[in-house]
């Protein structure tokens, strides 16, 4: 049977049709992101927000009641130990306070002048118990028969007993005498006179941190006044939630930047204190957190006490892993699984994993080193799917 032209011409545009119509129907291939399957360092840590802080710091508080002196020092200033950081006088009293302080201290010399007339007059008793007590051992020694024993005996009983009053009338005195001085100290600066100021030094070598009271003014017994210590000594404390600090231990690596583009100082987990305390998050939730005390290596010149820093913790970490990039994980069923490209195509392949980093995991099995992923796969990718690369990761 023969097939005319015809038949042939129209056979051939119905197949132009139905190409043109496959392509025009077939769905547009996504553009993805891939990233290889590779060897390399991985490394775990638990991320977390650390504050700098001296490590030897002293807060200098005022021991007395009385007027703080102006400070001469300002916030920076390199100090020695014992120099003198301020001064603080008694603070003078009013009329009335000064007429009691002024009575006070004439009843406390009239006491200590009674005292001192009482000590001299038991001095006098004394000796005269002395002497008398001397005389009767003479006559007794040239006479052995003239003077009894009860006799020597009254005379020694007497002479005892003057030298204890003699001792009890000095005490009262050395009282009295403490009496008048303590007096005479309250009414210090009460007038035109000034009293001799309390110092306040330094403890150690370092720099002035921090200063609480900069103007002259009163202050009371256990104000702070300023703080002192060497920043060149930091160390870091980072707030963490009691489940992950369980799985950290002190001589851990620690890295720590004080920003974008800031190098990485490295330190060492030195102390992950015993007791929790309650934090608010910024969402609401009480969350119990632990400190976690971090030394840096070496003196960080570019950071300061109290810097915020971020701070990674490292829970684990391995020098040579096959490692698959986080963002190409997603769940599958209980399980974790990756899109591969194969052919153009996307493939969904399950894996299994192990320690999981920031932006990494560890791969246990399911890929080959080499193979590329789909990065940050969306809900349109699904097994089958035509891809097209636009970028590797």
């Amino acid at each position: 049977m023969k097939i005319g032209r015809r038949h042939l011409v129209g056979g051939g545009l119905l197949a132009l049709v139905a190409v043109a119509l496959l392509l025009v129907l077939r769905p547009e291939a996504l553009d993805v992101e891939v990233a290889q399957v590779d060897r390399g360092p991985l490394r775990v840590t638990v991320d977390e927000d650390g504050e700098t802080r001296v490590k030897e710091r002293f807060i200098l508080s005022a021991p007395v009641t009385g007027r703080l002196e102006r400070l001469q020092c300002e916030v920076g200033d390199t100090v020695v130990a014992g120099e003198v950081l301020a001064r603080i006088y008694p603070l003078p009293l009013d009329s009335r306070a000064s007429r009691e302080a002024e009575e006070r201290l004439e009843s406390a010399e009239a006491s200590w002048r009674a005292a001192d007339a009482r000590e001299r007059r038991a001095e006098t008793s004394w000796g005269e118990a002395v002497r008398a007590l001397e005389r009767l051992q003479q006559v007794r020694r040239g006479a052995p028969g003239a003077v009894t024993e009860q006799r020597m005996d009254q005379a020694r009983t007497l002479e005892r007993a003057a030298h204890l009053a003699l001792e009890q009338a000095r005490e009262e005195t050395v009282a009295a005498s403490h009496a008048r001085e303590a007096a005479r100290a309250a009414l210090l600066g009460s007038g035109d006179e000034e009293g001799e100021p309390t110092l306040l030094r330094t403890p150690a070598d370092g720099r002035v941190l921090r200063l609480y009271e900069e103007c002259e003014r009163p202050v009371t017994a256990g104000s702070p006044v300023l703080e002192i210590g060497d920043p060149s000594e930091l160390e870091v404390v980072v707030e963490v939630l009691t489940e992950d600090a369980v799985r950290l231990r002190p001589g851990a690596a620690a890295h720590v930047t004080s920003g974008l583009g800031a190098d990485t100082l490295r330190g060492l987990i030195v102390r992950i204190e015993p007791s929790a305390f309650t934090r608010v998050s910024p969402l609401g939730v009480e969350e119990q957190r632990v400190n976690v005390v971090v030394a840096l290596d070496a003196s960080a010149t570019v950071l300061g006490d109290r810097f915020r820093v971020d701070v990674a913790l490292v829970e684990w970490e391995e020098e040579e892993v096959v490692r698959v990039p986080s963002s190409a994980l997603f769940r599958v069923d209980a399980g974790w699984g990756v899109f591969t490209v194969t052919d153009g195509l996307a493939r969904l392949r399950r894996i299994e994993l192990g320690r999981q980093g920031r932006r990494q995991a560890e791969l246990l099995e399911g890929l080959e080193v080499g193979e590329s992923v789909i990065l940050y796969p969306s809900d349109e990718v699904e097994d089958g799917v035509r891809v097209r690369v636009e970028a590797v990761g």
